[in-house]
């Protein structure tokens, strides 16, 4: 009886000065690793969502889902905005302009073949209808000099990219495709050269190198670069290009 109201008198005094035990902390997963000492590691979450949205690289943008990108550089400047129909198919439009002096729209389609841990490839392809604020005749070495574009363009081509499993890692891409130009007003430059045909068509070889660099789950920063080899003539051989912008989901 003693002992017992020994006890009580010593717990009424530790519970009224405040303290308390201290909180123990809970356990984690047993298969967690330990730390130093034997003691169980706490493992913080990232808290960061992957970003998927591309559409510049070879990774499809997934069924229902949208992006929009935009870019500013030399010769072109453009807009992109893309629709995922499958999980692997894209379709969307987009719009290039020569400041102002060629603007171009065209429709686009992307296939993804393939999607690996780090490696994806995709067949694309676009094409569209040109629009030149000067004829062909008096424009000179213009819009259709610098860019080898005509009236109507068909642009065909593969994609491959490369990224890490991070979430936010960046999409390494190349894009290469074969141009054809469809000239439906053609002008004979030479006077003795005869009547020419009512549509000429001529090919180019584009090449870009580029990267989507995720700054968040929904957001990516745009770097390309490359060149075109024209093969008609009337062009410049090669033409390089280069762009910043950003490509965004909707």
């Amino acid at each position: 009886m003693v002992a017992s109201r020994a006890l009580a008198t010593l717990w009424l005094l530790v519970a009224s000065s405040g303290f308390a035990a201290p909180d123990l902390p809970a356990l984690s997963d047993p298969s967690a690793p330990l730390a130093p000492g034997g003691s169980v590691q706490q493992q913080a979450p990232t808290g960061r969502d992957p970003n998927t949205t591309s559409l510049f690289a070879a990774t499809a943008l997934g069924r229902g889902n949208a992006g929009f990108g935009m870019y500013l550089g030399f010769p072109l400047l453009g807009v992109r905005a893309g629709y995922g129909i499958l999980d692997t198919v894209d379709v969307g439009l987009e719009l290039d302009s020569f400041y102002g002096v060629m603007n171009e729209l065209r429709a686009f389609v992307r296939w993804q073949l393939y999607r690996g841990r780090h490696w994806t490839w995709a067949l694309v392809a676009d094409g569209g209808k040109a629009f030149f604020a000067q004829t062909a005749a008096t424009e000179g070495k213009g819009a259709r000099w610098l860019t080898g574009r005509r009236n109507w363009n068909v642009v065909p081509g593969m994609i491959a990219s490369y990224s890490s499993a991070a979430p936010l890692s960046a999409r390494l891409f190349v894009d290469l495709r074969c141009h054809v130009a469809f000239d439906t007003e053609p002008f004979q430059s030479d006077p003795l050269g005869g009547i020419p045909p009512a549509l000429q068509v001529s090919t180019n070889l584009p090449v870009r190198f580029g990267v989507e660099a995720p700054f968040s789950s929904r957001t990516s920063f745009l770097f390309a670069f490359g060149f075109d080899l024209h093969g008609r003539v009337e062009d410049s051989k090669l033409m390089p290009m280069v762009s910043i912008g950003v490509v965004t989901a909707l």
